[in-house]
This record gives C-alpha cells, structure tokens and sequence, in this order.
C-alpha cells in the first residue's frame, strides 16, 4: 500500500507478536496459524512543506531553529497550509524542523488506504498553495 506509489522510500520493519494465549490464534485447516504480518514503519522523507504565514501558528525564535507550533491542538486541524512546490510528488512525509510529530499524506494515498479500511486512522484534509 505505502511502497507501490514511493519504491524504495521508507523502511518496514517485520515485528513477531507473541500472543498472550496461543491457544486463541486461528488456524487454517491444514494447522498453519493465520496470523497477519506486522511491521513497523519508518518514514525516510521529511518536508518543511508547512506555509508558516498563511498557517494559524506561533513561532518562538532561539536556539538552533525556529520552534513552530499550532495556535489550535484540537482535532480537526484546519489551521495548516501546505506548500503544492514541497510536496508535489510525495505520498508519505513527516514535517521536517517543525511538525516532527504529524505524518501528512497525500489525498491518493489517503484514499488508497481508506478503501483497504486502514485502521485507527485519522485523515484531515489540509489546504495547498
């Protein structure tokens, strides 16, 4: 789902759960567990793709960086706006200096994984300029 649209982009990692009561997991008829795969996922790109001034954010000035934070941290977030010239071409990324902890996606992979009933996600859409 995430390495068709960016071969070669970012890192899976295979994780083993071990199962609390292995007596509970299902298997097929022939005995093999039906256990799904897991792995972790390390997104490799990383954008400073957010359009501070026309965002509703404070930034604080000191220290290596300027430090970039939303005026609003309630869901849903309508206060970004995203650069097209930044993300043009992406389909997974992290923000870069600042926004380090939202993952942004784009509206193609949003959709794809909504269609597969990803799970636990939340997607906002987000204005481009």
């Amino acid at each position: 789902m995430i390495e068709q649209p960016e071969p070669g982009v970012h890192e899976f990692f295979a994780v083993r759960l071990k199962p609390k009561n292995p007596a509970k997991i299902p298997v097929g008829m022939d005995r093999p567990l039906l256990v799904q795969p897991y792995f972790l996922l390390n997104i490799q790109t990383r954008l400073g793709a957010v359009c501070i001034e026309k965002s509703d954010v404070v930034v604080t000035t000191g220290g290596l960086y300027e430090l970039v934070q939303l005026r609003q941290t309630q869901y849903p977030v309508k206060v970004l706006t995203l650069l097209k010239s930044m993300i043009a071409g992406h389909h997974l990324w992290k923000g870069r200096y600042q926004f380090t902890r939202y993952t942004f996606c784009s509206d193609a992979l949003a959709e794809r994984i909504q269609k597969l009933r990803g799970k636990y996600i939340i997607f906002e859409n987000v204005d481009e300029i």
